[in-house]
C-alpha cells in the first residue's frame, strides 16, 4: 500500500503566523491530529500536532529533575489559565517543530514506517 492511501487530501496546511487558537480551531474542524506548517513563500517549515497543546517534561537547567512545561511556560510557576491566555496571542512558529521527516506519496507504507522508526 501506497502513502496516498492513507493521507488526507487535500492536504491541510498552516501559515507560520497563524495563530494556536485558529489552528486548533482547524485541527478540530478536519479532524486531523497534525497539519503541515508553511512559511510566506508556500514552502514546508515545520509541522505542528496536537501534542504540542500539552504539557511536556523538560529537564529543569543544572539539575537533574524533570518537570512539565506547556507553551514554554513551567507548570506550577504560573497558573495554567494565564499560560493558556498568553497562548492565545502566539503563533504556530512559536511552537512547531522545525524538523521534519516526509515521504512522498509514492512510497509505501512499510517505507514509511522504516523511516520513521529509524
Amino acid at each position: 500500500m501506497q502513502i496516498r492511501d492513507f493521507m488526507t487530501q487535500p492536504v491541510v496546511t498552516v501559515r507560520e503566523d497563524t495563530t494556536l487558537a485558529e489552528v486548533a480551531g482547524t485541527m478540530l474542524a478536519q479532524h486531523i491530529g497534525g497539519v503541515p506548517v508553511v512559511n510566506a513563500q508556500g514552502k514546508l517549515s515545520g509541522i505542528i500536532t496536537v501534542s504540542d497543546f500539552t504539557a511536556k517534561e523538560h529537564g529543569i537547567p543544572f539539575s537533574t529533575l524533570r518537570a512539565p512545561q506547556v507553551f514554554g511556560h513551567w507548570l506550577g510557576g504560573e497558573p495554567l489559565e494565564q499560560i493558556y491566555a498568553m497562548a492565545r496571542q502566539m503563533t504556530v512558529r512559536d511552537i512547531m517543530s522545525p524538523h521534519v521527516m516526509t515521504v512522498t506519496e509514492e512510497q509505501t507504507v512499510k517505507e514509511a514506517v522504516t523511516l520513521f522508526l529509524h
